[in-house]
């Protein structure tokens, strides 16, 4: 059993729409006996009404990216440092997938124009 910590560099995140988009951070990475993720996190700056939260996609192929989630309860629309309560079980999840990457869904709270948000941290996960 090991805890992993990997960063997620500052980047600026713009979204014009309220659909939730991933934008991925990190590369492809072997998503065996990984069970749990967290997530510590600051969303510095923003503009208008994005909504920010670090995520997490899988795949059992790079050219070919499943399905993605936010790994802390809900997504991000104040500044500050974010800090979790819980480990997220995300064992199911990733049963039948090969890949995880790391990276931020995001989106408008309410329909408008472009908006952006500067964020950045580090996910740590719980391997078995």
């Amino acid at each position: 059993m090991s805890v992993r910590s990997i960063p997620l560099p500052f980047a600026m995140i713009a979204s014009d729409s309220t659909s939730a988009t991933f934008s991925p951070v990190t590369g492809w990475m072997s998503a065996a006996q990984i069970s749990q993720l967290r997530a510590i996190w600051e969303l510095v700056s923003l503009t208008s009404d994005i909504e920010v939260a670090p995520a997490y996609q899988v795949a059992n192929v790079e050219d070919s990216p499943g399905t993605s989630a936010i790994i802390t309860g809900s997504y991000g629309t104040t500044t500050g440092m974010k800090y979790p309560s819980t480990w997220k079980d995300v064992s199911s999840a990733l049963d039948s997938q090969q890949l995880i990457r790391l990276g931020w869904l995001h989106k408008l709270g309410s329909a408008g124009s472009l908006a952006v948000a500067w964020v950045g941290g580090k996910v740590e996960m719980y391997q078995e």
